[in-house]
């Protein structure tokens, strides 16, 4: 989760770059690479798409996850969240408001 007000804004982690993403410089270059040896919530390296950003109201929030505790499962390393936000930063696709918004909470962690 990148950001919770005024809703939430979440980044996908994918277990691959699709082609699409992989043909076009400007988005490969927003994804980042999770490594499975210093993640243990990864059963393999997986990507975070900074490209992209997926909304969702507190409420299906919360629902998510009282459905299944489980979707829990930890934070990223300081070192991954220094690279996210220069993603972020790097990012022609995210709106500028919502960008503000996702490199305030980033950079307030």
């Amino acid at each position: 989760m990148a950001n919770i007000q005024p809703y939430s804004i979440l980044f996908l982690i994918n277990s691959e770059t699709n082609s699409f993403v992989r043909a076009r410089p400007r988005l490969l270059e927003c994804q980042v690479q999770i490594d499975a040896t210093t993640h243990s919530f990864l059963n393999h390296h997986s990507y975070i798409d900074c490209a992209q950003a997926q909304h969702f109201t507190m409420l299906e929030m919360e629902s998510q996850i009282v459905q299944d505790m489980g979707r829990i499962k930890d934070c990223l390393s300081n070192e991954l969240i220094k690279e996210v936000i220069a993603a972020v930063e790097r990012s022609v696709t995210l709106d500028r408001k919502e960008k503000r918004w996702i490199l305030a909470a980033l950079k307030s962690l």
